[in-house]
């Protein structure tokens, strides 16, 4: 579970009572947090946005444990069953960025153009980098 504590009163909020607190992650600005829960059906992840104190599904549901990072304030690369997408929050848009069976385990946005990404692929004890191009 994921909970936020007032400095003021010192009372506790709940945020994700149902988050697997060992795969978080938190925008660079510190506005919104990514995490997985767990049902009948899959994993998911669901991110939660402090200010607007709400949660949102994401992605899912996945048979593996899918592991969330953000890129920017605004898009999440989500790793999940062999294959990854960045989900654009703001503009609602998601972008398959390696294929199935690929397991791609590094990304990295140019500081310079934050719409080019590079996806790392792993190949024996080499990693493959591909660049792309993402939608604004």
């Amino acid at each position: 579970a994921i909970a936020c504590a007032r400095l003021a009163d010192d009372a506790e909020e709940q945020v994700a009572p149902d988050a697997r607190t060992r795969d978080l992650a938190i925008d660079p600005s510190g506005e919104r947090l990514a995490y997985v829960t767990r049902a009948s059906d899959g994993y998911r992840v669901m991110v939660a946005t402090f200010a607007e104190r709400r949660t949102r599904l994401v992605s899912g549901p996945h048979a593996k444990e899918p592991m969330p990072s953000f890129l920017s304030p605004t898009r999440l690369v989500v790793s999940a069953d062999g294959s990854a997408f960045v989900h654009e929050l703001a503009a609602g848009w998601s972008a398959r960025v390696a294929g199935p069976r690929e397991e791609p385990n590094r990304f990295a946005p140019f500081p310079a153009d934050p719409r080019r990404l590079a996806v790392g692929l792993p190949r024996g004890d080499t990693i493959d980098v591909w660049t792309m191009e993402l939608p604004r």
